[in-house]
């Protein structure tokens, strides 16, 4: 089943542009987020596979955790076969890597890598159960 993911990728920075790494599977895609990105997976995957994805920040330094100097990747939107909610974004769970002074608060729920970490969530085949389970539709037949 054909499934097409799209995420639109934003920056905030003083100075160095912010890097990640974007993965569906297997596959793996490299960025330097300079300005607004969309980036594109076009899969075809067996009905009931699972689709791992995630977008990890890494590069960061301690110089650039302080107010002035924040460097972070925002993901703006998902598109799942061309359909996009804002839930999608928040479907997923961020897992910091917290620098040495910073206490570990575990996973969290925010589109905005402000940490080095990685954002991960799993969608579905067929797409459209996931969004339709997802969006909370009502009783579906699978």
């Amino acid at each position: 089943m054909n499934t097409k993911i799209e995420v639109l990728l934003s920056q905030k920075s003083n100075g160095r542009y912010p890097t990640c790494y974007v993965m569906a599977n297997d596959m793996i895609q490299s960025h330097t987020i300079d300005c607004p990105i969309w980036v594109q997976f076009d899969l075809d995957l067996e009905k009931n596979s699972v689709i791992n994805f995630s977008i990890e920040h890494y590069g960061k330094t301690d110089v650039e955790y302080k107010d002035d100097q924040d460097t972070a990747v925002i993901i703006e939107e998902i598109r799942l076969n061309g359909i996009s909610r804002p839930e999608f974004v928040w479907k997923g769970k961020f897992y910091p890597t917290y620098p040495i002074w910073e206490q570990d608060q575990g996973s969290i729920d925010t589109g905005y890598l402000g940490f080095n970490g990685t954002w991960k969530c799993q969608f579905t085949v067929p797409i459209y159960t996931w969004i339709h389970k997802t969006l909370d539709f009502g009783w579906i037949y699978d």
